[in-house]
């Protein structure tokens, strides 16, 4: 049998860490969303009506990804599995608020701006990196 590997202790610690503070900050964006009834103008109505889905579907995927960093301090291979999927989910959730919701910032005024993708592709980089070290032969066999 091959030697586990140690780093993935880590990362899946480190996952559940981070994807902790992130289901904080999203279960508080759900709070004030749903008790926060300030409407400025007609832009500021549009992302308040977008907001308690968005902090729902970041809820579902921290809580995801916390399980997952979990079990993957633990080497369980289904969990190595839930990461790379959430992983791609957040992937799609971050370039899908960049590109559909973030005009509706009441700062933008309806308009795509650099900083959107930016913060996409800032957002996308742990993500990607945490897709290649998971699937990396290394991790598989230590994991499976």
């Amino acid at each position: 049998m091959e030697e586990r590997v140690k780093s993935v202790r880590t990362v899946g610690i480190v996952m559940a860490l981070l994807s902790g503070v992130i289901l904080m900050s999203n279960v508080v964006g759900l709070i004030v969303s749903q008790t926060l009834k300030i409407t400025i103008d007609e832009y500021s109505s549009q992302v308040r009506a977008f907001a308690p889905f968005v902090a729902t579907a970041g809820i579902v995927l921290s809580l995801s990804l916390l399980v997952a960093g979990i079990f993957l301090a633990k080497y369980r291979n289904w969990a190595r599995t839930l990461a790379i999927g959430v992983s791609v989910l957040y992937l799609l959730y971050v370039w899908g608020q960049a590109i559909f919701l973030a005009p509706y910032n009441p700062f933008d005024k309806g308009e795509h701006t650099f900083d959107h993708f930016m913060m996409a592709l800032i957002w996308s980089i742990p993500f990607l990196l945490l897709i290649k070290f998971l699937t990396s032969r290394k991790v598989r066999n230590s994991v499976a």
